[in-house]
């Protein structure tokens, strides 16, 4: 609702929310992908850490973005 997108179906929709999303933070100067932080896929172990040792397990607006959805996550943001 945010980037008012509303062609397509669900993946589609998704995708360009990412995409608008990722856009908007770039325009900011703000990366999107861990590399530009020099982080990698070895990183991504301790990432994973600090988020359970800050009890950060279970993220998302219905609390359903477990440390195995984090990491799925993160290896698509290398």
């Amino acid at each position: 609702r945010v980037w008012h997108i509303s062609q397509g179906d669900d993946e589609q929709r998704i995708d360009a929310a990412i995409q608008k999303t990722r856009t908007f933070f770039e325009s900011l100067g703000l990366p999107t992908r861990l590399a530009a932080y020099q982080l990698d896929a070895d990183d991504i172990d301790g990432l994973l850490k600090q988020l359970d040792a800050h009890r950060l397990t279970a993220l998302g607006e219905h609390s359903n973005v477990t440390l195995d959805v984090s990491r799925q996550i993160l290896e698509a943001s290398l």
